[in-house]
């Protein structure tokens, strides 16, 4: 696996201590479309909590996260692109933000601590990790008992019932191959909402699903 990176990442930094009001309306444009303040909500971010956020894009959802947190809260972000790592480093310092880490991982180890961890959301980047047991394995251990993983990932309708192998061809995987493959490690999977965000194009029948799998709780 070359990357686990999602999007590219968004030209341009802020400008001393001020956002520009055209990348502010974009920010409020995608909040709203791609339902963050919903993703936020399935992670149970709330101040306090340590969140993973692994497969960075553009950075976006790290930054949301570390501002949801705080201001006792962590997140930390892991990426396998050390490009990716590096960008959202500059940005995490361009906007202060004192409560993030930014890990450099392997396709087979997120560098993550041992039951650090309340929740972690791997955002449109699951398909690339989707054949490696030994990384869905070391996200199971990353969290603690009870501790939850956040799966959002596209889906064309006419590959919801394609192979595996085809939907992987297409960066692309359905929530039921997701569903198997966690459980496959551990996780319960507790909710699944199939058109969690439909495509706006017409041309593209589908859109964004979203899961929520929990590890079970320590028993005594």
């Amino acid at each position: 696996m070359n990357s686990i990176s999602r999007h590219i990442f968004l030209a341009g930094f802020m400008t001393l201590f001020v956002t520009p009001l055209g990348a502010q309306v974009n920010s409020d444009v995608r909040d709203k479309t791609e339902k963050v303040a919903e993703v936020l909500a399935a992670l149970e971010a709330t101040s306090g909590k340590h969140v993973a956020d692994v497969g960075l894009g553009d950075g976006s959802y790290a930054v949301r996260i570390a501002k949801a947190v705080a201001p006792n809260g962590r997140v930390t972000a892991v990426d396998v692109d050390p490009n990716t790592v590096a960008k959202l480093r500059r940005q995490l310092a361009s906007e202060k933000i004192k409560n993030a880490d930014v890990v450099f991982g392997t396709s087979a180890d997120p560098k993550l601590s041992l039951a650090g961890y309340d929740a972690i959301l791997v955002y449109n980047a699951y398909h690339e990790i989707s054949n490696d047991r030994a990384m869905r394995t070391a996200l199971f251990g990353a969290l603690k008992p009870a501790g939850r993983i956040v799966v959002v990932e596209p889906l064309h309708d006419n590959l919801r019932d394609a192979p595996r192998e085809v939907q992987l061809k297409e960066r692309e995987i359905s929530p039921l191959n997701v569903g198997i493959e966690l459980t496959e490690v551990g996780f319960s999977v507790i909710d699944v909402r199939p058109q969690f965000v439909p495509f706006t194009d017409p041309k593209h029948k589908g859109g964004h699903w979203l899961m929520i799998a929990t590890k079970p709780s320590k028993k005594f």
